[in-house]
């Protein structure tokens, strides 16, 4: 055999190898992320079955920010709604008087719901904490020990 062939013949054999490797990678890539899914699968059935809910749960309107959206954007809606009426017809005590009334009234609503709410979540918080586990003694499973 000539020089070249063996050198072609390593080329094609490194090649081949290289496709092999590069099939294997995205093989065990596909089967982790699979595995991966599984296990949160399972580790949602069981929260949801022991009547928890996992950390990134947490619904997109919660009480907490409903609350800060009523105490914070309503007032600001409201004087906006107020100047723009001045805007068109002109200097009225009573359309600053409505948004004054508007916006204390909803700030008040506002700082209600989220008191509430902190203390809902300060509640089920001290509720996940009680359910620990039962304290166990240090030598009931000392195994070693009591076979002498």
């Amino acid at each position: 055999m000539e020089k070249t062939t063996i050198y072609e013949l390593m080329g094609f054999l490194i090649a081949f190898l290289g496709l092999g490797v590069a099939y294997f990678a995205i093989y065990f890539g596909f089967r982790q992320e699979r595995l991966k899914r599984e296990l949160e699968h399972k580790e949602r059935m069981k929260a949801l079955e022991m009547g928890r809910s996992l950390p990134g749960d947490i619904p997109c309107l919660s009480p907490l920010r409903v609350g800060f959206l009523v105490a914070a954007v309503v007032p600001i809606c409201e004087f906006g709604f107020a100047w723009l009426s001045t805007r068109a017809a002109g200097y009225q005590m009573d359309f600053w008087q409505a948004a004054g009334m508007v916006s204390l009234f909803a700030l008040g609503c506002g700082t209600i719901v989220i008191g509430i709410a902190a203390t809902r979540q300060g509640q089920q918080q001290e509720a996940f904490t009680q359910v620990e586990k039962t304290p166990v003694d240090d030598d009931a499973y000392d195994v070693v020990s009591s076979r002498g």
